[in-house]
C-alpha cells in the first residue's frame, strides 16, 4: 500500500510585506512563485524544483535572507524536493522556513504552521512518527487559535495527524481524526476536493489494514475519481491511488482486475517522478506481490530486483525513510 498521501499545501501567497524593492518587482516574484505552485500540482515536479531553485537565491538577494520571502519559496522548495524523493535537502528547506518565520514572527505566529505541518508530514513519510506528532499538535494549536475548530486549515492538520496514527497501529484514532477532517471539509464551501481526495484515500489504506476490504475498495474509488475528473491522467496522486485500489482487489483475489491497475500505475509514476523513484519501487514491490499470487514468479522476481536496486540507492542518498513505504507493501504480501 502507499500511504503516503499526507497533504502538501505551502505558504499562501498573501505575504506581509513593510518595505522593499518597487511593487512590480513583487508582483513578478509573486506571479513566478504561482507558476511553480501550479507546476507542482500538474505532478510536474522537477520543472518546478528548478524554479524554486532560482527564486530561493533571488529572494534571499532582493528582500533579504530573514524575509517572509524567502521562507514562502523555502517551504515550496521543501514540497518539491519531498515529492521527488529527496528528503534530507526538503528536510533543510522546511527547517530554513521554520527558522526564517520563528525569527521574523515568533514561535506563535500562525505563518509557523505550513512549515511546521510539511516538516512533520515529511518525518511521518521517513519512518520518524514520534517526532511528527508534536509537531502537528503545534500547529493544530495555531490554526485552531487563528481560524477556529472548523476551518478546512484546521482539518488538514487532523487529517495528517490521522495518518500519523495509522501508522503508529492506533487505527481507532486515525480513523476518529480523519473522518472529523471529512466532516470540516464536507461543512466549508472553502474546502479543497484534493484534500478530500487525499483523505479518502488514505481511509482506503487504513480499512485495508483492518481488513475491511470492502470500505477500503468503496473509499479508493471515491478518491480516484475526483483525481482522475481534476488532475492529469499521469499524475503522481492518480498513480498512487491506483495502486493502493490495484492492491485491495489483488487481496480480494480479483487478480485479472487488478494486474492492468498496477500496469497503469507503474506506467504513470515512472512518467511523473521519474523511473527511480521510491513511489516506483513500491508499486513495482505490490505488483510483483500480485505476480507471485497468479504464480508468474520469475516476472515478479525481475521486479523485486528493479525495485530493490531503486530502494538502494535511495537509501544511500536519504535517509532510512526511502524504503519506509517498500517496507510496509512486502510486508502486508
Amino acid at each position: 500500500m502507499l500511504p503516503r498521501l499526507l497533504t502538501m499545501l505551502a505558504l499562501s501567497g498573501a505575504l506581509l510585506l513593510a518595505s522593499g524593492p518597487p511593487a512590480a518587482v513583487y508582483v513578478g516574484w509573486e506571479r513566478e512563485v504561482g507558476a511553480a505552485r501550479s507546476l507542482m500540482e500538474k505532478g510536474d515536479y522537477a520543472q518546478a524544483l528548478e524554479k524554486l531553485e532560482a527564486l530561493i537565491e533571488w529572494a534571499a538577494a532582493e528582500y533579504g535572507p530573514c524575509s517572509d520571502e524567502v521562507a514562502t519559496v523555502s517551504n515550496n522548495l521543501g514540497v518539491a524536493q519531498e515529492s521527488l524523493g529527496r528528503y534530507i535537502e526538503a528536510e533543510q528547506s522546511y527547517r530554513r522556513a521554520l527558522a526564517v518565520l520563528q525569527r521574523m514572527h515568533g514561535s506563535d505566529h500562525e505563518s509557523m504552521s505550513w512549515a511546521l505541518n510539511n516538516l512533520a508530514r515529511l518525518y511521518s513519510l521517513t519512518g520518524r512518527s514520534s517526532k511528527a506528532e508534536p509537531l502537528l499538535l503545534r500547529c493544530l494549536a495555531l490554526r485552531r487559535a487563528s481560524f477556529g475548530e472548523d476551518h478546512p486549515k484546521v482539518a488538514i492538520v487532523l487529517h495528517n495527524l490521522g495518518e500519523v496514527n495509522r501508522r503508529q497501529g492506533d487505527y481507532r484514532a486515525a480513523e476518529d481524526r480523519f473522518q472529523q477532517a471529512l466532516a470540516i471539509w464536507d461543512r466549508s464551501p472553502e474546502s479543497n476536493n484534493m484534500d478530500i481526495a487525499t483523505c479518502l484515500n488514505n481511509l482506503g489504506v487504513l480499512y485495508e489494514r483492518r481488513k475491511d476490504l470492502e470500505s477500503a475498495t468503496a473509499y479508493l474509488r471515491r478518491a480516484i475519481r475526483i483525481w482522475d475528473e481534476r488532475l492529469p491522467s499521469n499524475h503522481p496522486l492518480t498513480a498512487r491511488g491506483t495502486a493502493n485500489l490495484a492492491e485491495v482487489l489483488a487481496r480480494q483475489g480479483k487478480y485479472e482486475e487488478a494486474e492492468p491497475l498496477y500496469r497503469k500505475a507503474l506506467e504513470n509514476a515512472k512518467a511523473a517522478l521519474g523511473p527511480d523513484h521510491p513511489d516506483v519501487a513500491t508499486i513495482m514491490i505490490g505488483q510483483a506481490g500480485l505476480l507471485r499470487d497468479m504464480s508468474r514468479k520469475s516476472e515478479a522476481r525481475q521486479l523485486e530486483k528493479e525495485a530493490r536496486s531503486i530502494i538502494d540507492r535511495h537509501a544511500s542518498q536519504n535517509m532510512l525513510g526511502a524504503t519506509v513505504d517498500a517496507k510496509e507493501l512486502a510486508a502486508g504480501r
